[in-house]
Protein backbone atom coordinates (compact mmCIF):
# COMPACT_ATOMS: atom_id res chain seq x y z
CA UNK A 1 0.00 0.00 0.00
CA UNK A 2 1.35 3.43 -1.22
CA UNK A 3 -1.38 5.78 -0.93
CA UNK A 4 -2.93 7.83 2.08
CA UNK A 5 -6.32 6.96 2.42
CA UNK A 6 -8.44 4.54 4.62
CA UNK A 7 -8.71 0.99 3.59
CA UNK A 8 -7.74 -2.66 3.10
CA UNK A 9 -7.36 -5.41 0.91
CA UNK A 10 -11.14 -6.39 1.34
CA UNK A 11 -12.11 -3.03 0.50
CA UNK A 12 -9.69 -2.90 -2.73
CA UNK A 13 -10.61 -6.70 -3.35
CA UNK A 14 -14.47 -5.46 -4.10
CA UNK A 15 -13.85 -2.10 -5.44
CA UNK A 16 -11.53 -3.89 -8.28
CA UNK A 17 -14.66 -6.12 -9.06
CA UNK A 18 -17.10 -3.44 -9.07
CA UNK A 19 -14.52 -1.90 -11.19
CA UNK A 20 -14.10 -5.25 -13.65
CA UNK A 21 -17.89 -5.14 -13.73
CA UNK A 22 -18.54 -2.24 -14.82
CA UNK A 23 -15.84 -2.05 -17.24
CA UNK A 24 -17.00 -5.62 -18.74
CA UNK A 25 -20.02 -5.61 -21.12
CA UNK A 26 -20.73 -2.17 -19.68
CA UNK A 27 -23.79 -0.99 -17.51
CA UNK A 28 -22.41 -3.29 -14.66
CA UNK A 29 -23.79 -6.55 -16.35
CA UNK A 30 -20.71 -8.68 -17.45
CA UNK A 31 -22.71 -10.22 -20.30
CA UNK A 32 -26.68 -9.64 -21.29
CA UNK A 33 -29.35 -11.23 -18.85
CA UNK A 34 -26.32 -11.81 -15.98
CA UNK A 35 -26.29 -9.66 -13.16
CA UNK A 36 -23.37 -10.32 -10.10
CA UNK A 37 -22.82 -9.04 -6.46
CA UNK A 38 -19.50 -9.90 -4.17
CA UNK A 39 -18.83 -9.26 -1.17
CA UNK A 40 -15.68 -9.59 0.99
CA UNK A 41 -14.63 -9.55 4.86
CA UNK A 42 -12.29 -9.76 7.37
CA UNK A 43 -13.35 -12.64 9.84
CA UNK A 44 -11.92 -10.77 12.37
CA UNK A 45 -14.39 -7.42 11.52
CA UNK A 46 -11.51 -4.98 10.65
CA UNK A 47 -10.07 -4.71 7.23
CA UNK A 48 -7.00 -2.49 7.34
CA UNK A 49 -7.30 1.14 8.55
CA UNK A 50 -10.93 1.26 7.64
CA UNK A 51 -13.11 0.31 10.73
CA UNK A 52 -15.26 -2.13 8.78
CA UNK A 53 -15.31 -5.49 7.99
CA UNK A 54 -15.60 -5.02 4.62
CA UNK A 55 -17.50 -4.01 1.43
CA UNK A 56 -20.20 -5.56 -1.08
CA UNK A 57 -20.91 -4.35 -4.79
CA UNK A 58 -23.39 -5.72 -7.51
CA UNK A 59 -24.29 -4.66 -10.71
CA UNK A 60 -25.82 -1.29 -9.64
CA UNK A 61 -22.44 -0.31 -8.02
CA UNK A 62 -20.86 1.54 -10.61
CA UNK A 63 -24.26 3.69 -11.64
CA UNK A 64 -25.36 4.51 -7.71
CA UNK A 65 -21.71 5.46 -7.94
CA UNK A 66 -22.19 8.04 -10.72
CA UNK A 67 -25.40 9.26 -9.20
CA UNK A 68 -23.26 10.20 -5.94
CA UNK A 69 -20.68 11.98 -7.95
CA UNK A 70 -18.04 9.80 -7.09
CA UNK A 71 -14.81 9.30 -8.94
CA UNK A 72 -13.52 6.22 -11.27
CA UNK A 73 -12.86 3.39 -8.95
CA UNK A 74 -9.17 3.70 -9.85
CA UNK A 75 -8.69 6.97 -8.43
CA UNK A 76 -9.65 5.26 -5.20
CA UNK A 77 -8.08 2.08 -5.79
CA UNK A 78 -4.51 4.56 -6.39
CA UNK A 79 -4.80 6.54 -2.92
CA UNK A 80 -5.89 3.10 -0.91
CA UNK A 81 -9.25 5.22 -0.43
CA UNK A 82 -11.26 2.34 -1.29
CA UNK A 83 -13.54 3.27 2.04
CA UNK A 84 -14.29 7.15 0.79
CA UNK A 85 -16.14 5.07 -2.27
CA UNK A 86 -18.27 2.56 0.00
CA UNK A 87 -19.38 5.06 2.30
CA UNK A 88 -21.65 7.32 0.48
CA UNK A 89 -22.84 4.20 -1.50
CA UNK A 90 -24.00 2.29 2.28
CA UNK A 91 -21.90 -0.45 0.94
CA UNK A 92 -20.23 -1.37 4.03
CA UNK A 93 -19.80 -4.46 6.15
CA UNK A 94 -19.79 -3.34 9.85
CA UNK A 95 -19.88 -6.16 12.30
CA UNK A 96 -17.16 -4.79 14.72
CA UNK A 97 -14.23 -6.79 16.17
CA UNK A 98 -15.46 -10.24 16.48
CA UNK A 99 -12.78 -11.46 18.10
CA UNK A 100 -11.82 -14.17 15.93
CA UNK A 101 -9.42 -14.03 12.88
CA UNK A 102 -9.93 -16.91 10.72
CA UNK A 103 -9.25 -15.61 7.56
CA UNK A 104 -10.84 -13.43 4.62
CA UNK A 105 -14.54 -14.69 3.44
CA UNK A 106 -15.33 -13.58 -0.68
CA UNK A 107 -18.72 -14.41 -1.88
CA UNK A 108 -19.53 -13.98 -5.44
CA UNK A 109 -23.34 -14.68 -6.81
CA UNK A 110 -23.88 -14.89 -10.22
CA UNK A 111 -27.44 -14.72 -11.53
CA UNK A 112 -28.16 -15.36 -15.12
CA UNK A 113 -32.45 -13.81 -15.72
Amino acid sequence: MTGTGIGGRNLEFVLSIAEALANDGGGGRPATGISMAAASIGTDGIDGSSGVAGAMADSSTMARAALAGLAAPADYLAANNSFAFFAPLDDLVRLGRTHTNVGDLQVIVIHEA
